[in-house]
């Protein structure tokens, strides 16, 4: 389900290093708001540079350290459940591929958007849960795999521009990630402190009617989403001029 996250650091810096020549199909600089370039800068990182560098502030993004994260729903929902998930990675990103950009013009005062499709992603870690899962009870404590299948994602914010040592940066805000996968496989190991046959009924539970459960905890995933993707967007934006990304 994490998917989400590792796509926008890749963006900032493809057009980042566009913009030094190190674009080895397009070597000049793109322009503001040229989609087309972006669109190659950004492709190209996914497949080439998805192990990070360190000179623009990209992190590694194949696997993708998702770290700890918890997502509750109340009680007045069909899905109710306290679920962290610990120490988790996101594989899959290195095979994402852009296929719409939007923004990036002169002002960086807009709304920046950027839509990628997923063949598969997956969030794989360790887990805890409590709660009910539509008419079911669920517990367990153990290791997860959560997989998407051919995800939309969508992420979009607005540019605020934010001055330090005489140049101006941008910072997001009303940073939004959208998911919308096309399945969802759930694989939670040792459900029900290990009894196997209970297990595997409620995975495959899970797995039959994912599309309603998803369609319950979307709001929750998409906002824990959209604030760690936020963080590694503007740490890499935080590291160069906004107008030193691009050329006129």
């Amino acid at each position: 389900m994490y998917i989400r996250y590792a796509l926008l650091p890749l963006l900032i810096c493809s057009v980042w290093r566009i913009s030094n020549a190190d674009f080895p199909d397009d070597p000049k600089p793109c322009k503001f708001g040229d989609d087309e370039c972006l669109l190659k800068a950004v492709n190209f990182y996914l497949s080439d540079k998805n192990q990070g560098d360190s000179a623009i502030n990209l992190l590694k993004i194949d696997p993708l350290d998702a770290g700890t994260f918890t997502l509750k729903q109340g009680a007045d929902n069909p899905v109710n459940i306290d679920l962290t998930f610990i120490k988790n990675k996101i594989t899959g990103v290195a095979h994402a591929q852009a296929y719409k950009v939007r923004g990036f013009g002169k002002d960086l005062a807009k709304k920046h958007e950027l839509r990628f499709k997923v063949p598969v992603a997956s969030l794989i870690g360790d887990y805890k849960i409590q709660g009910r899962v539509l008419i079911l009870p669920i517990s367990g404590s153990g290791k997860n795999n959560i997989t998407m299948l051919n995800a939309d994602f969508v992420l979009q914010w607005v540019g605020v521009p934010v001055e330090k040592d005489g140049a101006t940066y941008m910072k997001t805000d009303k940073f939004r990630a959208i998911v919308k996968p096309n399945k969802v496989i759930f694989d939670f190991q040792n459900l029900f402190n290990g009894d196997k046959a209970l297990g595997d009924n409620m995975n495959l539970f899970l797995n039959e009617n994912w599309k309603e459960i998803y369609q319950e905890v979307e709001a929750t995933f998409s906002k824990e989403i959209s604030r760690l993707m936020g963080n590694v967007v503007d740490a890499v934006f935080s590291k160069t001029p906004y107008n030193k990304l691009f050329t006129e």
